[in-house]
């Protein structure tokens, strides 16, 4: 049984830093005993987007099993970004098209009352 001890979620930044947008800790583990993380890459449309970095093995290297099982969550969150990401694009583009159909309503109120004059 794998008990993880640290669950971290980095985004990589364009300056090639990484960004860690999440950080879990499991109260009262010290971290000087752990073996290094093991690092799942979050691949989005082929590109590296981040990476999944679990901590909590007392001995070195992980167990082909282990990564395998634990694979799962980088492509769950993948799909997880890839659907925020669809998300506010469109809701940038109901944003972009309401403006747009707001002005046409207000074109049309304009010639309406020049109409009126007339």
């Amino acid at each position: 049984r794998l008990a993880l001890t640290q669950v971290m979620l980095c985004r990589h930044a364009l300056d090639g830093q990484e960004e860690i947008v999440g950080n879990w800790r499991s109260p009262g583990t010290p971290s000087a005993r752990e073996a290094e993380p093991l690092a799942i890459p979050i691949l989005i449309e082929g590109a590296c987007w981040g990476s999944l970095s679990l901590h909590g093995r007392e001995t070195p290297g992980w167990l082909p099993e282990e990564i395998e099982a634990l694979s799962p969550l980088a492509s769950a969150l993948a799909a997880a970004v890839t659907r925020h990401r669809d998300d506010a694009a469109r809701a940038a583009h109901l944003h972009a098209t309401s403006g747009l159909l707001q002005q046409i309503v207000d074109v049309v109120a304009r010639a309406d009352s020049l109409d009126a004059w007339a």
